[in-house]
């Protein structure tokens, strides 16, 4: 079953994952991991910007549809460190997340 029919935060949560939906606030940069959405963060043009903005504070892995965005390649060139299809199960996606937060030397 994909990823956002159960929903990304009850299918992070049963896997022992704690799920903050904003990153404002004094608890902003206490994130092991950014779930990116490129489609929600609207204008494609700030994509990059956005997804730059947030390495500095700890990993981002992109959620995905295909084909993917227009500004996949220059979201990675800004220090995304993965990509996952938005549609993937939550076994995966939890796998992808662990990746990303495991390999990061920050």
């Amino acid at each position: 079953m994909p990823i956002y029919v159960i929903g990304l935060e009850v299918s992070l949560v049963r896997h022992g994952v704690t799920v903050r939906p904003r990153i404002t606030g004094p608890d902003s940069g206490r994130a092991d991991v950014f779930l990116v959405n490129p489609d929600a963060v609207g204008d494609d043009a700030r994509v990059p910007d956005f997804v730059a903005g947030l390495t500095s504070l700890a990993p981002v892995l992109l959620l995905v549809p295909w084909p993917p965005p227009p500004t996949l390649d220059a979201c990675l060139a800004r220090g995304a460190r993965g990509v996952i299809h938005r549609a993937a199960d939550a076994t995966t996606v939890l796998a992808a997340v662990r990746t990303v937060v495991e390999s990061c030397e920050c």
